[in-house]
């Protein structure tokens, strides 16, 4: 509790996951009665989420892959979950914010699913890529120039349209797309959508670099180190 905000992101991804371990409906039951002051942690989350919105960002998207996965040998976790979830939307002020994001990234997956239906040569999938942001109606979204969103990978930086021009995709087997980004003050911000890779495990050792980066700089030790960021929106999606 003590912690500040920047802190509490540093170690959000782990909260989120003890979660499982202590915050059952019954053992909150159980601390209710006997501690009045105790506050359990989804409690502690969301508070702290719904005043900052980096915060509530993180804690969106990382509750949401806990739920996405009808797995009966999880069935309790993922109510759990989504009881969380549900429980943070009601009180957060970012929840119309936050929907956007996700009607946003689903609209980006249909589009390159769309893209790499058809199969064929990777040069003739750009130009179609680059057709279909041009001309994206039947996305429900116009991907070149919408209302500034901010961007799920990194909220400091509100996004509101991809430059068609400078999309492509690399030449791995998932192939990757590079996306150009124009943010609300007129710049570029360059990120790499995958679909088709779960980057949970990147996201994890990313984090944990970021961390120790963190704390030896806080004793004057700089190892030059610039890591990058990454999230995963689903097991099966997300940004680098």
């Amino acid at each position: 509790a003590q912690a500040t905000d920047e802190d509490l992101q540093m170690y959000l991804l782990q909260l989120v996951q003890a979660l499982k371990y202590e915050n059952s409906a019954e053992k909150r039951r159980e601390r209710n009665k006997s501690d009045r002051d105790y506050q359990d942690l989804s409690a502690f989350l969301n508070m702290r989420a719904s005043n900052h919105e980096s915060l509530a960002n993180y804690l969106y998207w990382y509750l949401q892959i806990e739920i996405e996965e009808e797995d009966s040998f999880k069935a309790d976790n993922i109510a759990m979950y989504r009881e969380v979830l549900d429980n943070f939307l009601s009180v957060t002020p970012f929840k119309e914010t936050l929907e956007k994001q996700n009607k946003f990234i689903s609209s980006l997956v249909q589009l390159v699913s769309t893209v790499k239906e058809g199969g064929g040569d990777r040069l003739k999938m750009i130009e179609k890529m680059k057709q279909l942001l041009t001309d994206s109606e039947q996305f429900n979204i116009d991907f070149t120039n919408f209302p500034p969103l901010p961007l799920p990978l990194d909220p400091s930086i509100r996004v509101c349209g991809i430059k068609p021009s400078k999309v492509t995709l690399f030449k791995s087997s998932l192939m990757p797309v590079r996306l150009t980004f124009t943010t609300d003050k007129d710049e570029d911000y360059v990120a790499i959508f995958k679909n088709g890779d779960d980057l949970r495990q990147d996201q994890l050792i990313l984090q944990i670099i970021s961390l120790m980066d963190k704390l030896l700089r806080r004793e004057n030790l700089d190892l030059k180190l610039s890591p990058y960021q990454a999230l995963a929106t689903s097991s099966k999606h997300g940004f680098v």
